[in-house]
C-alpha cells in the first residue's frame, strides 16, 4: 500500500471519531481514535521521521488524534485512559510541533491538578538513571509546567500569554 492510500485510511478513521464524538458516542470515538495511534505506533515504533510531514496528509491527521484522544477519554468519563493517553502523546515520537506539545503538556498538567482520584506515577523503562520520578499528580503535573516555563524562557514557545497560564496553574502548588 501506498503511503497517499494509508493516509486516506487512517483520514477515514479518524472522521468516524469525529462522527461518533459529534454524536456523544465519547467511548467509541476514543476507541476508534486509539486505532490510528496503534497502527502508526506498531507500523512505526521508533517514531516518525522528521521530514515526514512534508510528504503527506497524514502528520495533520496523527496530530489531531493524538490531540483528541484525551479529550474523548476525558469525555468518556474515563480518567486513567485519559491519563494514559496524554502520556503516550508526550512519550512517543509522532513528530509534533512545538505549539502541539505544549497545548498537551498543559492540558494535561491542568487534568493532574484538577482530576479527583490519583493517578499511578508514570512506568518509565526508558529514563536514564537517577532522574527525578513524580510520585503523584501534583509532582507530575508541576514537571509538565515546569518544562512549558522552561520552554517559554526559552523563547521556544511564544510567551507571555503562555507565561501567565503556566504562572497562574503553579500558584496553588506552590502556596502562591
Amino acid at each position: 500500500m501506498s503511503i497517499h492510500t494509508v493516509s486516506l485510511l487512517l483520514e477515514a478513521i479518524f472522521l468516524k471519531a469525529k462522527s461518533l464524538q459529534h454524536l456523544q458516542r465519547f467511548r467509541e470515538a476514543a476507541q476508534t481514535c486509539k486505532v490510528i495511534l496503534d497502527i502508526v505506533e506498531s507500523s512505526i515504533p521508533q517514531g516518525l521521521p522528521e521530514n515526514f510531514s512534508a510528504d503527506c496528509k497524514m502528520q495533520e491527521t496523527l496530530n489531531e488524534a493524538v490531540e483528541m484522544l484525551p479529550e474523548l477519554w476525558k469525555c468518556s468519563d474515563s480518567p486513567h485512559e485519559a491519563i494514559l493517553s496524554y502520556r503516550q502523546a508526550l512519550l512517543h515520537q509522532w513528530n509534533l510541533d512545538a505549539e502541539t506539545i505544549a497545548r498537551i503538556q498543559k492540558q494535561f498538567a491542568i487534568f493532574l491538578l484538577y482530576y479527583g482520584g490519583e493517578a499511578l506515577p508514570p512506568n518509565l523503562c526508558s529514563q536514564m538513571d537517577g532522574s527525578f520520578i513524580p510520585r503523584n499528580n501534583i509532582e507530575e503535573a508541576i514537571l509538565l509546567l515546569m518544562i512549558l516555563l522552561k520552554k517559554v524562557s526559552l523563547k521556544e514557545l511564544n510567551g507571555i500569554h503562555q507565561y501567565w497560564i503556566i504562572c497562574h496553574l503553579l500558584s496553588p502548588c506552590l502556596g502562591i
